[in-house]
């Protein structure tokens, strides 16, 4: 049987990547990253997601990435960007979904028998890579991972050159300890708050300081408590405990609500449960199919006005 390979690519971070000063210089980015992808990982399938709102987690918090509406740089042709990646490059998006969900959904999928993820049977594939630059994606999931964004090394030496992409391993109950730690201490980068103090009981019950924020050593303690043996997915009920010991039966309900924005949507009953629909998704596209395109210098009139 022949060996295959299904890449999985949030290209969120793709379109963000690869914006330039004018619309031929960024889809030559888009291109030539997406390109590298296919080289480094030496796959012959992939499916590419894009997020596409309004989010079910602003139901949740209406705060929900709102500290993001304010950037420093000028990001440009987001939009031409998604839709070129839809057009060219078959990019898939479904609502009330960002693309770090659809990619644990894939990739979940895969590593299952359970056939209704898929409008026809489940891929032929003999290895499936999560490709993205998220951390929720590369440390919630175990698994070889490829992290496609790019950086220059040894900058301003002879030896300067790019690095284009890496390749991330995580291990199982490392997996587990940064979705826990999540859990407790939300995400500042989407505006989730999770626990944002400590009181007595806690400070005594987990020996911390007297300081009343909860920084990034209280809840290390409190994980190294919880967590009573590597690939303990039980600490899950005893991080609910926290809460509990928090604010009481107000505490409990800010865990459900940190939980339910943490935690990806990698089931059918998730997303069921969520958006009231069954997501089921068509066969990946064959890399094969895409090597006839035209690359970007070679297209014709750069100073027309953009496709998208």
């Amino acid at each position: 049987m022949l060996m295959s390979k299904l890449v999985i690519i949030d290209a969120d971070s793709l379109v963000y990547h690869s914006s330039k000063e004018n619309i031929y210089d960024s889809i030559e980015a888009i291109d030539e990253k997406i390109w590298s992808i296919f080289e480094q990982t030496e796959t012959d399938q992939f499916y590419m997601f894009l997020s596409q709102g309004p989010y079910f987690r602003t139901k949740v918090n209406v705060d929900y990435k709102a500290n993001r509406k304010t950037r420093k740089e000028v990001l440009r042709y987001i939009k031409t960007l998604k839709a070129y990646l839809r057009e060219r490059w078959g990019a898939f998006s479904f609502e009330g979904l960002e693309a770090d969900d659809l990619v644990a959904y894939v990739y979940m999928g895969c590593l299952t028998d359970r056939h209704e993820f898929w409008k026809q049977e489940r891929p032929e594939t003999n290895e499936v890579i999560l490709c993205s630059t998220d951390k929720d994606l590369l440390n919630t999931y175990p698994g070889k991972h490829f992290n496609y964004s790019w950086k220059m090394l040894d900058k301003g030496t002879p030896q300067e050159r790019a690095e284009k992409g890496r390749w991330i391993s995580t291990v199982p109950h490392e997996a587990l300890r940064f979705f826990l730690y999540q859990l407790l201490k939300g995400d500042s980068g989407d505006n989730i708050k999770g626990i944002t103090d400590k009181n007595d009981w806690m400070k005594q019950e987990f020996k911390l300081d007297n300081r009343t924020g909860f920084g990034d050593l209280s809840v290390e303690k409190v994980l190294d408590s919880i967590i009573l043996e590597p690939n303990d997915r039980s600490a899950i009920v005893r991080v609910m405990g926290v809460y509990y010991m928090w604010k009481g039966l107000e505490g409990i309900s800010e865990f459900y609500k940190t939980y339910r924005q943490v935690k990806l949507l990698d089931t059918p009953e998730a997303v069921y449960r969520e958006l009231g629909y069954n997501l089921v998704l068509p066969i990946p596209h064959k890399v094969e199919d895409f090597k006839d395109q035209v690359p970007v210098e070679e297209r014709e009139q750069k100073n027309a006005e953009p496709l998208f």
